[in-house]
């Protein structure tokens, strides 16, 4: 996440606009990867101009169990550690928009993840 952030200075730009076209409140960016030591790894994104949004959502993937992962055999957590974001990164703006994470279940694929984040929306628009 640190190197795509610092590759690309338009990165939170440009996810700021794809929400905005996608009319959607809150933007999950998966991103995968082999680091150098030839681990595949996961990470997660959260972006949001809604801090409640942004920061409930963060707050239910990194506590909650998820059941439907063990039907495909998946530990239920995602195992999310969040990401430490370097101020001085070119896109990093310190807007508080983003919010990232190194996901320790690399299992968990978009297939569990969607799913997830449409559990926590349906409960924070009931509240």
């Amino acid at each position: 996440l640190q190197e795509w952030l610092e590759a690309d200075p338009q990165l939170e730009e440009a996810i700021e606009e794809a929400a905005e076209q996608e009319q959607v409140k809150l933007m999950a960016v998966m991103l995968t990867f082999t680091d150098v030591n030839n681990k595949f790894c996961r990470q997660l994104l959260l972006f949001s101009h809604n801090k409640r949004l942004r920061d409930a959502c963060a707050d239910f993937l990194c506590t909650s169990s998820f059941p439907s992962f063990a039907q495909v055999k998946i530990d239920p957590r995602l195992g999310l550690d969040a990401e430490k974001l370097k101020e001085d990164t070119p896109s990093w703006t310190g807007s508080g928009r983003l919010v990232g994470f190194a996901q320790g279940n690399d299992r968990a694929s978009r297939k569990q993840l969607q799913p997830a984040i449409e559990e926590f929306l349906r409960s924070y628009e009931e509240s």
